[in-house]
This record gives structure tokens, C-alpha cells and sequence, in this order.
């Protein structure tokens, strides 16, 4: 595991775990749930270890990609050693367009945000109302 994600009130922490910090050059990112728009199993996207333009980290093919890379115009943050233990993340109005993570519970993962994202799109569209 790279990554301990967690859900603080409204905001989604991703906090780097080990030596995944000086790898990533990250210790933690975290955003308003309300500008996560998706997150799903990393599967053949997380195994693109030469995608995109290293702006800071490290990229060892087949053995880590971690820190901020620029893919398709976009900058996006990776941490992953495994790929079948990822998440992709999707955000809007951040400074990554996405998060590439190894987490230990992928599925759990996805249950948590994913419902912490259901909740924050309700209370939105009650405010709306």
C-alpha cells in the first residue's frame, strides 16, 4: 500500500504512506468531496508506466511511478507500485485532473467515496432547491 485514504467531514485525504512521501514528493492531497466527480479500480490505466511527462517524482517501469506527471494536457498524480491495488480518482477545479493511487482496499475504497459522493450530491442539489 502507497496511499491511506480516508473521508474528514467534507474533504477526501489521501495521505502517502512510508516512502511513498519522498518518492511522490507528497505527504498528503486533499479536496473538497464535492470536486471528486468519479473514482473507479485502476486496471489497464494504471498499468501505463510510461504515460505522460514527469514533472516531479520518480518512474521506474514495472516498479514504482509516483508524483505530479503531465498526461493529455493535464496534470495528474500517481502513487503505485501494484496495479491491481488502484483507484483512479477524478476531480474537478484542482490542481490534478486525477489521482492514480495504490490503496490496500481498492473495493473499499470505492464504497466510501463513492457514497461520500452520493451524500455530497444530495446535500448539493437540496441547497439547490
Amino acid at each position: 500500500m502507497s496511499a491511506k485514504l480516508s473521508i474528514s467531514g467534507e474533504t477526501l485525504c489521501v495521505e502517502m504512506i512510508g516512502w511513498h512521501r519522498f518518492w511522490s514528493f507528497k505527504r498528503q492531497i486533499e479536496a473538497p468531496i464535492g470536486h471528486v466527480t468519479s473514482i473507479r479500480m485502476g486496471g489497464e490505466e494504471a498499468r501505463d508506466w510510461r504515460a505522460g511527462i514527469k514533472l516531479i517524482g520518480a518512474r521506474i517501469p514495472g516498479l514504482i511511478k509516483a508524483g505530479i506527471f503531465r498526461t493529455h494536457g493535464e496534470q495528474v498524480f500517481w502513487d503505485v507500485r501494484d496495479p491491481d491495488q488502484t483507484v483512479v480518482i477524478e476531480l474537478r477545479d484542482e490542481p490534478f485532473a486525477r489521482l492514480i493511487i495504490e490503496v490496500a482496499d481498492p473495493r473499499a475504497a470505492i464504497d466510501e467515496v463513492g457514497q461520500a459522493i452520493g451524500r455530497a450530491g444530495t446535500s448539493s442539489s437540496e441547497e439547490r432547491q
